[in-house]
């Protein structure tokens, strides 16, 4: 079985159709993706041993691709 019929069966569906939980649970981890954004800067400037300023400057073009991208994407 796979995990996104798992993740429905142990929530009963709640009566909606299974197009439905698909996209909820598709939303759901490209949100967790976005979430872990903010965390770059540590990471970069902890672990790879890159300067502030470094670190700003990449999470910044990935806030600009991110903007360029959206209307090509469809938001």
């Amino acid at each position: 079985m796979n995990p996104v019929a798992t993740v429905l069966r142990a929530l009963g569906g709640g009566g909606l159709p299974r197009t439905y939980w698909v996209l909820w649970v598709g939303t759901f981890v490209n949100r967790l993706g976005s979430f872990v954004a903010p965390f770059l800067a540590l990471y970069l400037t902890r672990e790879r041993g890159f300067s502030v300023e470094q670190a700003g400057f990449i999470v910044a073009l990935n806030g600009a691709g991110a903007v360029l991208a959206a209307p090509l994407g469809g938001m």
